[in-house]
């Protein structure tokens, strides 16, 4: 049987659809590089006033008359701060108030416009563990490049845009018309006939990574669709983009010869323990730790979270993982833990819900043979059924 052909794409003739997202990005950079105090320190996102300003100088904006509350209502700039951050392309300084450049910074200044394009829209549209929870109605934006894909004619294309499906969509939906206009994926106006070539090709690209037919609800991670693109897209060869989406993984080595010290307080009762680990110790270890310390019995499935403004990452046991988490027994705790004040959470059993929050209290050079309880506040309380001798105050 002959071996299928792989395809070959070509965006440049497309260049007035792909340049919008790079030169807004571009923007969104320049702005929160050249303003100070722009960053909410307690949720680490811009502040309203940043949000409205950006959304000014974007191509494709949401019309509000003043700043707002909503953070979500600016799809595009949650998509950029989101990239941004996660891949390291800027950071948020040491006072926590200001954005500056990032270790990946100079990567991507080194990127085409197609390879940037790419790698905004892989991100945005298929990223599992990571972007995609940053952006709404994403199940929206799928079926509807789906529909491109199938698109045929330029008839074709206006009946789309016709059907009550995409009426709806365009009537209550902004979110996904000013994302989708971002990426050159949406009309301008009712006659507007040009894009539907590019439309086209994009949903063919979209069906292609994809390989499903349930309108996009198989995602895929954004490093592994640019992988895969980088031979089939003509421009995409060499990109220096795909070392920043595939990350390091740290070495034990890092963090051996450390200790650390975490606060680790029952939510919603007056009762916390200060445990010792090493840094090198896993986020199985530290599970195995908080259950003998609250007197659990280590019966039911357990997840990390770590939370900023743009991204809640999960860990979980590998075997349990299966849409983008990260395997606890592979992960180190100075992989969460790296600075003192840093802050994660802890869930115990899915079913009654035990939340625990863990803030980083000290690190020293130093190693402990096992888990060390440091610190008691208050006895727990029973893990099944409330003991109301037990000391604690819910």
């Amino acid at each position: 049987m002959p071996k299928k052909r792989q395809p070959v794409w070509d965006l440049e003739p497309y260049e007035k659809e792909i340049s919008a997202i790079c030169r807004d990005f571009d923007r969104f950079c320049d702005y929160v590089l050249n303003h100070k105090n722009i960053v909410t320190k307690k949720t680490g996102s811009l502040n309203r006033q940043a949000c409205f300003e950006i959304n000014g100088l974007l191509s494709y904006r949401q019309t509000y008359e003043k700043p707002t509350k909503n953070q979500q209502a600016y799809p595009v700039i949650q998509l950029f701060a989101g990239v941004a951050v996660v891949f390291e392309l800027l950071e948020v300084d040491n006072k926590g108030t200001s954005m500056i450049q990032g270790k990946n910074w100079d990567v991507y200044q080194k990127a085409s416009p197609i390879q940037r394009y790419v790698f905004f829209w892989c991100c945005a549209f298929f990223s599992v563990g990571e972007i995609l929870k940053l952006l709404p109605d994403v199940l929206l934006t799928s079926q509807i490049l789906y529909a491109y894909g199938k698109l045929k004619t330029v008839s074709d294309f206006q009946a789309f845009f016709r059907t009550d499906q995409m009426m709806f969509i365009k009537k209550d939906y902004g979110n996904v018309r000013v994302l989708l206009s971002e990426f050159g994926l949406w009309p301008q106006s009712e006659d507007d006939k040009s894009p539907v070539e590019f439309f086209k090709l994009m949903g063919e690209i979209f069906l292609y990574l994809n390989n499903s037919d349930y309108y996009g609800a198989q995602f895929n991670l954004s490093e592994e669709c640019y992988e895969s693109l980088m031979p089939c897209v003509r421009g995409m060869e060499n990109s220096p983009l795909q070392e920043i989406l595939y990350r390091d993984v740290p070495e034990r080595s890092q963090y051996e010869g450390m200790t650390v010290d975490l606060k680790v307080s029952l939510s919603g009762y007056n009762c916390s323990r200060t445990l010792r680990l090493n840094m090198a110790d896993t986020l199985m270890a530290l599970h195995n730790a908080i259950q003998r310390a609250f007197e659990f019995d280590d019966d039911h499935l357990y997840a990390f979270y770590v939370k900023n403004a743009y991204v809640t990452q999960c860990y979980m046991p590998g075997e349990y993982e299966d849409n983008g988490e990260i395997p606890a027994e592979e992960t180190y705790i100075g992989q969460l833990a790296d600075k003192k004040g840093a802050a994660f959470r802890y869930l115990f059993d899915f079913g009654d819900e035990w939340w625990f929050d863990i803030k980083t209290e000290k690190i020293a050079e130093g190693h402990v043979p096992e888990a060390q309880v440091i610190k008691r506040h208050n006895d727990p309380p029973a893990q099944y059924g409330y003991d109301g001798d037990d000391g604690c105050e819910q």
